[in-house]
């Protein structure tokens, strides 16, 4: 919803707000990661949207999804050789 609504920053305190409270509440995962990134490539904030897909926990699964999110992101800001290596993990 925030991603559709252009509420990126919202988003992002949502995402925040998750993590640090991981155990007591829902934690994130591979979706709202993707969400996420996606949001904050759509609002042109490549650099935000890289540096999130690159901080990922490894217990976040790189699915398709998450990994052409972050692509894209990376793409939208010149950064086809750190496109390529997140394809290539």
């Amino acid at each position: 919803a925030c991603r559709k609504g252009g509420a990126w920053e919202h988003a992002l305190d949502l995402l925040a707000e998750m993590r640090e409270t991981e155990g007591a509440h829902i934690a994130p995962n591979v979706f709202t990661f993707t969400t996420e990134i996606s949001a904050l490539s759509d609002a042109g904030k490549w650099r935000e949207a890289v540096a999130m897909y690159e901080s990922m926990p490894t217990s976040v699964p790189l699915t398709e999804a998450v990994v052409n999110a972050g692509v894209s992101a990376a793409v939208a800001g010149g950064l086809w050789e750190q496109g390529l290596a997140m394809i290539e993990r």
